[in-house]
């Protein structure tokens, strides 16, 4: 399993990597810091299992390195760190193929989050697989439509919303907020907000 880092931040870059392997010992990291280091690493190694991107280390035109990724790594999440306090800009990334947006500033419970919502379950213990795990490596019929409710609630969690303030924006109860991603979840074979987030970009449902 692997995991493939663009940033021209040391400092950062060590702490992230110092976090990952905390959770995940045996993940295989490579980092560049700039894109040509990357697009090497990326042609001569395996397809990563995760990609993490700082924006601010693209100095080409970020459409055209946003579309090589993801036409070299089609399946592959893709974490952009961003200033995420502008909501434009987090909207141009998810647009261009970013799975999420994380910004620098995000505490390590976010970040682990984060990641451990991304890389396969498997690799942080050898016990065996739930349904839910199971039914993500197998092929899940996910439902061309989706409701209204079902679309707003996946656009929202695109913006990094919790369920707290997603239960604040539609008018509903966080516990009703919590059954409809129950739903959502058994939905695209998941178990957790951002796989399904991932699974929900790949099948055109996040815009």
């Amino acid at each position: 399993m692997s995991f493939y880092i663009l940033s021209s931040q040391p400092v950062f870059t060590l702490g992230l990597q110092r976090i990952v392997k905390s959770i995940y010992p045996n993940l295989k990291i490579l980092e560049a810091t700039n894109f040509y280091q990357f697009k090497d690493i990326l042609t001569n190694n395996e397809i990563p299992n995760l990609l993490l991107v700082d924006v601010s280390t693209v100095t080409t035109n970020t459409e055209s390195v946003f579309a090589l990724l993801r036409s070299m790594c089609p399946q592959t999440p893709i974490i952009a760190l961003c200033d995420l306090s502008n909501y434009e800009e987090q909207q141009h990334y998810l647009k261009l193929g970013a799975t999420v947006c994380l910004p620098k500033s995000a505490s390590i419970e976010t970040t682990t989050f984060t990641l451990q919502g991304l890389l396969p379950s498997s690799s942080l213990n050898t016990y065996p697989p739930t349904q839910l795990e199971r039914a993500t490596d197998t092929a899940v019929t996910i439902p061309q439509e989706l409701s209204k409710r079902r679309r707003q609630l996946i656009a929202l969690v695109a913006q990094g919303l919790s369920n707290k303030e997603i239960s604040h924006e539609l008018g509903i109860s966080e516990h009703t907020v919590k059954i409809h991603f129950g739903k959502l979840f058994k939905i695209f074979g998941v178990n957790s907000r951002t796989k399904m987030l991932h699974l929900a970009r790949v099948h055109g449902h996040v815009s």
